[in-house]
């Protein structure tokens, strides 16, 4: 019988864990609980990234729709902010925000695919 330990590495932002630290490296700079995140949605299709903090006070201020034109539809970015501005989970439900619909069309809309 072979037995052996192994390195577990988590998230500071979130419960995710991993066994590779670079993995888990690149995580923590998108994860969306982190307020200095970097977004790759923005940065793939070359959109200006914006603080979470912004995004939060808009978010705040004005609701989920000023939220999404200043994001400029980014999904990531609505979802960093709307999970970050303190709201219960109950109010972050009744925002109406699918995530994994607004991912897809904004894929589309970016690509230039039809419906």
């Amino acid at each position: 019988m072979r037995r052996w330990r192994t390195w577990r590495y988590g998230c500071d932002y979130c419960r995710k864990t991993g066994c590779s630290a670079s993995h888990m490296a690149r995580h923590e700079r998108r994860c969306t609980n982190n307020p200095n995140r970097e977004c790759g949605m923005c940065r793939y299709f070359g959109i200006p990234e914006h603080s979470v903090a912004a995004l939060v006070a808009v978010l705040r201020l004005d609701g989920l729709d000023a939220l999404r034109s200043v994001a400029e539809g980014c999904p990531m970015c609505i979802l960093a902010a709307i999970r970050q501005s303190g709201l219960s989970t109950e109010d972050q439900w009744d925002l109406g925000f699918d995530f994994k619909k607004e991912r897809d069309a904004f894929w589309r809309d970016e690509r230039g695919e039809p419906l």
